[in-house]
């Protein structure tokens, strides 16, 4: 029901008509004890919708001309005026519909800013997820490359150990804070494993500068995993001896199609040598 008049006006219309057909019931004291208990409990729970209802109230003591409802009290909408005349009998009937049109607009309006930051908020929401499940996945991919590289230290030359770190893009990257590599004599090969949200590339580039934009290594045709999150993961294998203790910029290009590179997204990140 929320998909559907979220994407059609008539049944949204229909729900807005519903609603102050209810409202107007309960101020006209049409609804049982037991409707207008469930009512008060579960309409009248935020300050928009007590409003509307205060509002409906206070139309009620008066007609669409602005008279004064001889069945209820109240002052008339027009105090300033002696008597009402056929004209100001039409302005004052203007002037409620007016009121009543803007009103309206202000409601819808507030409903869709209210939409929106939900959408906003369930986004968030799932790019923490996201980054908490690549988080994981890193911590698991380091503790087995130290579990392997201690079963077979006794097989493998000095110098075989791998290190690997997690990138999220300079867009979605929370925090501001700097992914740092450590390198040691110890290490022979380095892994980044870059973090993609779904799209429809095929392919990818990179290429590796230093933070002033000097080009110091790049490779193509690397393809992309699939995430349990749902997203993509591309790794690139980088050899140690090109990097120094500095700020690299990494960028990423997308293949959609042969020739047809795009840039796609650009990681950061710091080494330090020890």
């Amino acid at each position: 029901m929320e998909e559907e008049y979220s994407a059609g006006d008539e049944v949204f219309e229909e729900l807005v008509a519903a609603e102050n057909d209810l409202i107007d019931s309960y101020v006209g004291g049409r609804l049982s004890e037991a409707e207008r208990a469930r009512f008060e409990n579960r309409f009248l729970n935020t300050p928009e919708q007590r409003e509307q209802v205060e509002f409906a109230r206070s139309l009620m003591n008066y007609d669409v001309l602005g008279h004064r409802n001889p069945s209820r009290g109240g002052r008339s909408l027009l105090p300033f005026l002696p008597s009402l005349s056929p004209w100001r009998e039409l302005v004052a009937g203007a002037v409620l519909v007016i009121a009543i049109v803007g009103y309206s607009w202000m409601a819808l309006a507030n409903w869709q800013l209210r939409q929106g930051l939900e959408q906003m908020q369930t986004r968030q929401g799932s790019l923490q997820q996201a980054d908490d499940e690549l988080r994981r996945q890193l911590t698991n991919l380091q503790e087995r490359v130290a579990a392997s590289s201690d079963q077979q230290e006794a097989e493998q030359p000095p110098g075989s150990t791998m290190i690997a770190i997690s990138l999220a893009s300079d867009l979605t990257r929370s925090g501001g804070k700097q992914t740092t590599l450590p390198l040691s004599s110890g290490i022979s090969k380095v892994l980044l494993v870059l973090n993609r949200e779904p799209d429809s590339y095929l392919t990818y580039n990179v290429v590796l500068e230093t933070v002033d934009g000097v080009q110091i290594w790049q490779e193509k045709g690397l393809t992309a995993q699939s995430a349990r999150n749902g997203g993509k993961v591309i790794q690139v294998e980088v050899s140690p001896n090109i990097l120094r203790s500095n700020d690299y910029v990494l960028k990423l290009f997308g293949n959609a199609s042969l020739g047809n590179a795009r840039e796609a997204a650009v990681y950061s990140f710091r080494v330090v040598k020890r």
